[in-house]
Formats: C-alpha cells, structure tokens, sequence
C-alpha cells in the first residue's frame, strides 16, 4: 500500500512575480509620479511576456490601495 506524503510544496514564483515584488519594495512615495513609474515598469514586465495582463493588473491595484493613490485612477 503506498502511503501519500504530506509535506507542504512550496510554489516557485516566476521571474515575473519576482520582479514585480522588487519594483513594489522600492515603490516607497505615495506621490503619482511614484505610482506613475512603478505602473510603467509593472507594464514594461507584462510587455515582456512574463507576467499576465490581470496579474499585473491585480498587483497594481493592490499597491494604489495600499499607498490610498485611489484618488489617482478613478475610484471614490
């Protein structure tokens, strides 16, 4: 009989994830060119095939709503 193993499998991140976690952690203004630079390099990593258009979306939104940059993009 073979028995299952119940270790934790930790998942990889992509090169993707990895560089748009970079660009979060050095994101440390709440000014808009702040956010402006930090959408241009998150859309330069999507350009680049290595992140998916709604990932890089959700990431960006998450970094607006934690630095309150909502006024910025449309949302009350």
């Amino acid at each position: 009989m073979a028995v299952l193993s119940m270790t934790k499998v930790k998942p990889t991140s992509s090169i993707g994830e990895n560089a748009t976690r970079n660009i979060l952690s050095a994101w440390k203004g709440k000014h808009v060119a702040d956010a402006c630079i930090a959408a241009t390099q998150i859309g330069l990593i999507h350009s680049g095939g290595l992140l998916a258009y709604n990932r890089a979306k959700d990431i960006l939104m998450a970094g607006f709503e934690v630095r309150l940059m909502t006024t910025f993009i449309g949302r009350p």
